[in-house]
């Protein structure tokens, strides 16, 4: 019985770290993203040129 405690204790302890890790690479995309269209948006008119109105 403390065999499987002990099995289940690193087993849980295996998943935390995993979720860590899940979150920490989701908030490095999330990051990223918000980086690549804040400089897209700046981007945008000026490749698109002046407008014709």
């Amino acid at each position: 019985m403390a065999y499987l405690q002990k099995q289940l204790a690193r087993q849980r302890k295996a998943l935390g770290e995993l979720g860590e890790r899940v979150s920490r690479a989701e908030r490095e995309i999330t990051k990223d993203r918000d980086h690549w269209r804040d400089r897209a948006d700046r981007l945008e008119p000026a490749l698109l040129g002046p407008s014709v109105d």
